[in-house]
């Protein structure tokens, strides 16, 4: 799954990586279907399928005496590894609803937990009572599921849609590190990522997914930065994400909502 967006038409498309630092581009997949709209919003994800399992699937199929050149296979070392941002998103499930939640990193723990943040609208009514949210960590098979209590959510008709998660580190199973806050404003034109888990709820067992864009705009109050807009495709199940500078990796916010026309 890409954020690089298709159309209707682009099936059989091909899926290009680009290795860094030489930017050499090499196929790597084939486009199967472009996934636009969602339940009324827009999701622009497209589904590809990797071509080398493919082909070799397909030469044990007919057992033709062909070669495929393996040396390469997935060879990603010059790609940006985003599996360190995607593990400090954890998944809260609330009934058939979900969000996303950040690990935050503080440099200590604060009474003992470990703080996450996340949105209001995530954990609305819950202030004062254990959750059960999820981590995918780097390499791991399966999930880790771990408790949290919602230490404090902003009170009804407040602006600021944020509530604050604490797990207690006795209960951790190996708690990622965390992402840094960022101490600089953002700039209109900066690169971002959005981390967060989007779509598929807590039945998938899969890992945050990180979207990418730029800062379009920035509005300010007071002199400080109240209200950031990205380009990253955003979908439901993001909300409580994390939107990350691409070049730092700090957190520069937190996901509310998802702007359409």
């Amino acid at each position: 799954m890409t954020d690089a967006r298709c159309v209707p038409g682009c099936e059989g498309g091909a899926l290009y990586v680009e290795s860094r630092p030489d930017l050499e581009q090499r196929l790597f997949g084939i486009i199967v279907a472009p996934f636009c709209w969602r339940q009324n919003e827009w999701v622009g994800l497209t589904f590809a399928c990797s071509l080398h399992p493919l082909l070799a699937s397909l030469l044990e199929t007919i057992a033709k005496p062909l070669m495929l050149d393996t040396s390469r296979r997935f060879n990603t070392s010059g790609s940006r590894d985003l599996s360190t941002l995607s593990q400090n998103v954890a998944l809260v499930k609330i009934g058939p609803r979900w969000g996303s939640a950040i690990v935050v990193n503080l440099g200590q723990s604060f009474r003992n937990e470990r703080i996450l943040l996340t949105c209001y609208h995530v954990v609305q009514k819950q202030t004062g009572s254990k959750l059960r949210i999820r981590f995918m960590l780097k390499g791991d098979l399966e999930p880790h599921h771990v408790d949290a209590i919602v230490f404090y959510a902003t009170p009804p008709g407040q602006v600021y849609d944020v509530a604050v998660l604490l797990v207690d580190v006795t209960d951790r199973f190996r708690m990622p590190a965390g992402l840094t806050l960022s101490n600089k404003f953002v700039n209109e034109g900066d690169e971002m990522y959005v981390v967060g888990h989007g779509l598929f709820d807590d039945y998938a067992g899969l890992p945050a997914s990180v979207t990418s864009g730029v800062i379009s705009k920035v509005l300010y109050k007071n002199r400080k930065q109240v209200l950031i807009q990205s380009t990253c495709a955003v979908h439901p199940g993001m909300s409580g994400g994390a939107l990350v500078n691409a070049l730092t990796k700090h957190l520069s916010g937190v996901v509310v909502c998802n702007a359409r026309s």
